[in-house]
């Protein structure tokens, strides 16, 4: 088996990113290609791929963030805060041909590695479907205030984790 490579997104690699997200999230779910460039322009250094033998598996969005409040879902012209308390994970999506190789795991702890060396003491993200069971084993727990904006994830768990 190749070793996996962690990478930062680039624009180019948006077609790549909505076809992954296609394969793994109901239409509900997903955000467009505008949404995506939106993100990698608001926190250019925060966004990462997963490739396996030079083929992109999977990929993570995150970017700072203010408050217990979660961004909406499919918002790129949402307002970006100009201050940060804590490190966001929007969305993780490993493609079915890449599961079973860890490579979420690896994409989590690169990006809480990361925003740790940032100086973020907190990381926040919405589970949906069911995922709050992954990230639990990663150390998040259910934050104490389930936002009712969460309604717009389907069924989701806010979460947090101590950095």
């Amino acid at each position: 088996m190749s070793t996996p490579v962690i990478r930062p997104i680039l624009s180019s690699d948006l077609p790549r990113i909505l076809e992954i997200q296609a394969a793994c999230y109901p239409p509900e779910l997903l955000e467009d290609h505008p949404t995506f460039q939106a993100k990698l322009s608001f926190a250019p250094d925060c966004n990462w791929i997963i490739e396996v033998t030079g083929i992109a598996q999977g990929y993570l969005f995150c970017h700072p963030w203010q408050g217990e409040t979660p961004p909406a879902l499919n918002r790129g012209e949402q307002p970006w805060p100009n201050s940060a308390d804590r490190f966001y994970l929007h969305d993780l999506a490993i493609h079915p041909d890449g599961r079973g190789q860890k490579l979420s795991t690896l994409l989590a702890q690169h990006a809480c590695d990361w925003a740790q060396q940032q100086g973020f003491t907190m990381a926040m993200l919405v589970a949906v479907g069911g995922a709050d069971s992954f990230w639990r084993k990663l150390g998040f727990s259910d934050h104490p205030r389930q936002d009712t904006s969460l309604s717009q994830y389907g069924q989701a768990v806010l979460m947090q984790k101590l950095l």
